[in-house]
């Protein structure tokens, strides 16, 4: 059914795209979601796969009754693009508009509610015509904090294989900052195991991307170059900087290692990489390779009351875990990741109940986040552990320290609320002595 709207739109448009010829947008072409063009938007962007759209809409049966509108709830829609939050025509259709247009998706049943409908609005095998208006899109958050936020330019191959830990990967890579080029070139390395310029940003957009996808992320320095900055580049401390991707070909890392003696190489080459990226202070890129550990021995096919073959590598297994999680703990205490390493330091305990580098890293990461009591435990902990453990001892000093001044503070503190009372009092009692003598 088309309004009178629809009318006017068509005998005013006529020799325009915004004339009312339905367009097929459906993934597959087979007429599933049709849109009519109501009013054209801005600009040649659209929106992609994981964009957070905001939209007004309004939904109809084919009888023309109203059965849900934004407008109604009095406020915009905000979803995220094709991550199936909604019905799979609005991930079709909004895929197709651009900012400030406002299109009708006429919808079959298989794109919007199918046999069971949506009761009692929807009736079973429903068709239903939705009017909507796109008015903003962000890009994809890859991060979860808006640290790394990604716009697709241009789609990738059509299949679901991305670059995983460890593949090996070329990337065309241009980098700005407040729109002055510091980087253009073509890259070719592992993931998670590029050169000091190239920013962990770089790492967490490309694992998203398919071959030949063109991209645009903006990042916040946390996953740039940080308070350090970059000066073979030009970059200042603390620059938010904008990264315009191409992944031009990749080879994915082996994930599926047949045995724990595989799991246990692999986990040997990742320490080893792990290490060296400690030596050069790359304390993230350290993180990245000793969290391949944990994921690669996350269990072992060892018959834990089996041979003596059997318990030796249950013993190499443990052996390598551990290493993993103090040296992850290590590198979190480094970039200040506290609460991290804390849970790293735990995960240690696991494996082994009297780690002595595993209770010390934790004091580290509690004497970090100022909670001195709970260092000292640790570190007490610690000397339980190995009685001649002298930087435990510094530091339970240091704690004994931190803690006095935050006593001998509270004590100024409350003095001074004391004093201000009694002050109080004093001109209490002399407005009283005063009034009775007026009296």
């Amino acid at each position: 059914t088309i309004s009178n709207k629809h009318i006017f739109y068509k005998m005013s448009n006529e020799n325009s795209p915004t004339s009312a010829q339905p367009v097929d947008v459906s993934k597959l072409q087979d007429g599933g979601v049709t849109k009519i063009i109501l009013k054209e938007g801005v600009g040649e962007n659209q929106p992609t796969n994981g964009s957070k759209v905001t939209v007004h809409y309004t939904g109809k049966l084919l009888d023309g009754t109203v059965f849900d509108s934004s407008h109604n709830h009095g406020q915009k829609f905000t979803f995220n693009l094709g991550k199936g939050e909604v019905i799979k025509a609005w991930d079709c259709g909004v895929a197709s508009m651009k900012r400030g247009e406002v299109c009708e998706l006429t919808c079959k049943p298989e794109y919007a509610y199918g046999s069971s409908g949506s009761p009692p609005k929807i009736p079973p095998n429903s068709t239903l015509i939705f009017e909507v208006e796109l008015f903003d899109w962000e890009g994809e958050d890859l991060t979860s904090d808006k640290g790394v936020i990604r716009e697709v330019l241009k789609t990738g191959d059509e299949d679901y294989m991305t670059p995983n830990d460890g593949a090996l990967v070329e990337v065309l890579i241009l980098g700005k900052y407040n729109d002055t080029v510091f980087d253009n070139r073509t890259a070719k390395y592992n993931v998670g195991e590029g050169d000091d310029l190239t920013p962990p940003a770089v790492d967490i957009a490309v694992k998203k991307m398919k071959k030949n996808e063109h991209c645009r992320i903006t990042v916040a320095p946390q996953y740039g170059f940080g308070a350090e900055g970059c000066s073979a580049l030009s970059v200042p401390p603390y620059a938010h900087l904008v990264y315009e991707l191409t992944l031009l070909s990749f080879e994915k890392s082996k994930e599926a290692w047949e045995c724990t003696d595989e799991r246990l190489e692999q986990s040997e080459i990742a320490k080893e990489k792990g290490t060296s990226f400690v030596k050069q202070q790359n304390y993230k890129r350290a993180i990245t390779q000793y969290k391949k550990i944990s994921t690669l021995l996350e269990h072992h096919d060892a018959k834990e009351d089996g041979s003596e073959e059997d318990k030796e590598l249950i013993g190499r297994w443990k052996k390598m875990k551990l290493a993993g999680y103090l040296n992850i703990a290590l590198c979190q205490n480094k970039e200040k990741l506290h609460l991290d390493a804390i849970h790293s330091c735990e995960e240690a305990i696991k494996l082994d109940v009297n780690n002595e580098k595993a209770y010390y890293r934790m004091g580290e990461a509690m004497y970090g986040q100022h909670d001195y009591n709970d260092a000292k435990a640790k570190f007490a902990k610690v000397l339980e552990i190995n009685p001649n453990n002298k930087l435990a001892k510094q530091f339970i000093q240091r704690c004994d320290i931190e803690i006095k001044k935050i006593k001998q503070k509270e004590m100024k503190t409350f003095r001074g609320m004391f004093d201000k009372f009694a002050q109080e009092d004093e001109k209490e009692k002399a407005r009283a002595k005063a009034a009775k003598k007026s009296a």
